[in-house]
């Protein structure tokens, strides 16, 4: 009998997490706040705030409850995980202005990257995925696609490993798409 596995699986994780409102409202306050910190920089697509920068408090708050998500999730994915040290490295807002796209890219030297829509339609930016190896040129489209979407979602979250390059298709809604964007690193311990 055949026997079928998955070869070098890559983990991703998608999930919401329930905002309360009054929450929510002090959430898009931080937002502003950090728009108009000083730390942010006006872009091709919109804003983004400054990774190198300490961030305002909300955004902090919402780096740690994505954080402990995504190590519990990812402890439970990938079990050699349970004594590693998991950090999470440079957040940051993005916004996306309507009728802009964020470019493709790839988190270099990092382990995980995190997305959460933080404000978005139903016609705001999705986060795509592209696979750009010898798998695009030899498998057949309609079967095995080389391109993924996550549909937008006010407060869901997306984890993924960071050598795949991602960016966000174009916002045809009529607001900023904004989103908090982290990279995390795991560190084996003995």
């Amino acid at each position: 009998m055949a026997q079928s596995y998955n070869l070098f699986p890559d983990v991703c994780i998608e999930g919401e997490i329930p905002i309360e409102r009054s929450v929510g409202t002090s959430i898009r306050k931080g937002i502003l706040e950090a728009k108009d910190s000083g730390s942010c920089l006006d872009t091709n697509f919109g804003w983004m705030t400054n990774k190198d920068m300490p961030q305002v408090e909300v955004v902090k708050k919402l780096q740690m409850l994505i954080g402990n998500l995504f190590v519990d999730d990812i402890r439970r994915a990938i079990p050699n995980t349970k004594k590693a040290q998991i950090q999470l490295t440079e957040p940051n807002l993005f916004a996306i202005n309507p009728g802009h796209i964020y470019p493709v890219h790839v988190d270099r030297t990092k382990w995980y990257t995190c997305i959460m829509w933080l404000q978005t339609t139903n016609k705001g930016s999705m986060c795509y995925q592209e696979n750009f190896g010898l798998r695009l040129h030899s498998s057949p489209i309609k079967i095995q696609s080389a391109t993924n979407y996550i549909k937008p979602k006010v407060w869901k979250y997306a984890c993924f490993p960071s050598h795949i390059p991602w960016g966000m298709t174009p916002n045809n809604s009529a607001v900023e798409t904004i989103c908090l964007h982290m990279n995390c690193m795991a560190i084996p311990k003995d």
